[in-house]
C-alpha cells in the first residue's frame, strides 16, 4: 500500500475547501440570513462533512476521491470509523488552536 505524499494531500484539501465551502456558506446563509464563513452553522456543517463523509465513503471525501487517495486506519488499513474521524478532527482543531493557526 502506498502512502499519499504532502502535495497530493494538500491538493485534496484545497479541492475539498473549494468544492464544499461555497455550498456550505450558501446553506448557512439561507438558514440564518448571514452569508459569513464564520457563521457557527457553516462551521458545524463543515465539521459534519469532515467527520461523516469519510466514514460512509470508505475513507474518502470529494477532494480525496478526485485525487485518488483515502483515509485508512493505521493498524488495519480499513476505512475509518466514527471514533477515528472524531479524534482526527478534535486533534487537528487542538493543533490549530495551540499553534495559533500555524499548525494548519
Amino acid at each position: 500500500m502506498y502512502k499519499a505524499g504532502f502535495w497530493i494531500r494538500l491538493g485534496a484539501g484545497v479541492l475539498d475547501s473549494l468544492i464544499i465551502s461555497i455550498p456550505l456558506v450558501i446553506i448557512a446563509g439561507v438558514l440564518t440570513g448571514n452569508f459569513d464563513t464564520d457563521e457557527p452553522i457553516a462551521k458545524l456543517l463543515s465539521a459534519l462533512y469532515s467527520i461523516l463523509l469519510p466514514v460512509y465513503w470508505y475513507g474518502r471525501t470529494i477532494g480525496k476521491r478526485i485525487c485518488g487517495i483515502r483515509i485508512r486506519q493505521y493498524d488495519t488499513h480499513e476505512p475509518p470509523k466514527i471514533g477515528t474521524m472524531l479524534m482526527r478532527v478534535v486533534v487537528a482543531g487542538l493543533v490549530y488552536v495551540l499553534t495559533l493557526g500555524i499548525g494548519g
